[in-house]
């Protein structure tokens, strides 16, 4: 059973986000950062509307987490075939406005093959705007930094997975 399946309908529409985290970082924090993402900024510029209550953004707003909408127990089918490629691909493709590749202090998405795979599908079969990076509200100019080096250098190859078979699966694609 999916924890999908206990949440109401009044609450349940295609997603807009694809969250895109792993599962080492405190959901805590992935949920954080994610409502911080989506508060609305304060427009200076003099005459501009006030920004609408964030209650009301979170209200209209929908996430595809894969905590909530993939079966979590290891099933023998999943444990020797390991996900599917192509459900998660329409999974990605399926949220109306993108992927928000959410980094925690440890830029911890940038070593998991599955975050990478996710961040390549979304800008391959999507484009790049459709995959936006979510920093901690107390981000330094050295985690930038860091995030920028480490894009750099990426290998998928060097990436961790929790099933290896999952890594060949996402490196043959």
């Amino acid at each position: 059973m999916r924890l999908w399946n206990l949440i109401p309908d009044p609450y349940c529409a295609q997603p807009d986000y694809y969250i895109i985290h792993t599962w080492s970082d405190s959901l805590v924090d992935v949920v954080r950062q994610v409502v911080d993402h989506l508060r609305p900024h304060v427009d200076t510029a003099e005459g501009a509307p006030p920004p609408r209550p964030l209650h009301e953004v979170l209200a209209e707003t929908f996430v595809w987490l894969d905590l909530v909408a993939v079966m979590q127990h290891m099933t023998s089918q999943l444990a020797q075939n390991g996900p599917d490629l192509s459900e998660t691909r329409a999974n990605l493709l399926g949220c109306r406005l993108g992927s928000l590749a959410v980094m925690g202090m440890q830029l911890t998405p940038l070593t998991r093959a599955w975050c990478m795979y996710e961040s390549w599908a979304t800008v391959y079969y999507g484009s790049c705007q459709r995959l936006i990076v979510v920093f901690p509200d107390d981000v330094t100019l050295e985690l930038v930094s860091t995030f920028q080096e480490r894009c750099r250098c990426i290998d998928i190859t060097r990436a961790a997975t929790t099933l290896p078979q999952d890594k060949q699966r996402i490196v043959a694609e």
